[in-house]
């Protein structure tokens, strides 16, 4: 009987010892939601990691996703709330959700799970919606489902194969597209086509770095009819129309 009482004892406190331990254990801190604060401060973030990446190649993911929470948390510059679509541009693009702060839940969980290559992504959207503005006339037939849209697709898709590589920034973009909601069938094949051609730009000129440079580069795309756009329902070939 006593040696039962005294396993029953040893057994009591090392139940409360592990109770102990479990209850020290530091929570996880939560992950820095997307948000219109972040989406301000997107292009400085985007140049620290590119900074970061380029003095530390060798950096794990670990490492890289824990410099950007780091940047989350002392680099962004708080906003009262998200932009209106009018004040981002009078034309609604699709990308509109990268500047305003939101994301689609798909693009929610690869953020969550890597937000380093999750921020790069975002800033190279956020890079095409200001270099379309700069080459394509802000008309409704040009920027949804005409060459406009056709450029601010691929050339997103060639920034971020050059951050982030070709295999995230089409995980990215797949998870834009497929994680929309109402978007017509047609559009989508358009999108998904022409976020193929960024990625193969950006596979195919690796070492590539002014925006300019992109922008000439995907335009040229445009230009030569290699990218698709909409006319009358139909995905047709793009062409030059809409360039300013």
């Amino acid at each position: 009987m006593k040696n039962e009482k005294t396993y029953i004892l040893a057994l009591s406190l090392i139940t409360v010892q592990l109770y102990a331990a479990d209850s020290n254990t530091a929570s996880p801190e939560p992950v820095i939601t997307y948000n219109a604060s972040v989406a301000n401060s997107i292009d400085n973030i985007a140049e620290k990691l590119r900074e970061f990446q380029n003095k530390n190649p060798n950096a794990s993911e670990a490492e890289l996703n824990e410099y950007a929470d780091s940047l989350l948390k002392t680099e962004v510059v708080q906003t009262p709330g998200r932009s209106s679509r009018a004040t981002i541009s009078s034309v609604y693009t699709d990308m509109d959700g990268y500047i305003n702060g939101y994301l689609n839940a798909q693009e929610q969980a690869l953020y969550n799970a890597n937000r380093a290559k999750g921020l790069l992504c975002i800033a190279n959207a956020k890079t095409a919606i200001d270099l379309t503005k700069a080459r394509y006339v802000n008309t409704s037939s040009v920027m949804h489902n005409g060459n406009g849209d056709a450029f601010r697709h691929a050339v997103w898709n060639f920034g971020m194969t050059i951050d982030v590589g070709a295999d995230f920034a089409k995980k990215w973009s797949d998870a834009h597209e497929f994680g929309s909601t109402g978007q017509p069938a047609t559009e989508r094949s358009m999108d998904i086509y022409n976020n193929s051609i960024g990625i193969s730009l950006g596979k195919n000129n690796p070492t590539t770095l002014l925006q300019s440079s992109f922008a000439n580069l995907t335009q040229a795309q445009v230009r030569a009819g290699r990218l698709k756009i909409i006319s009358n329902g139909n995905l047709v070939w793009s062409n030059s129309v809409g360039e300013k």
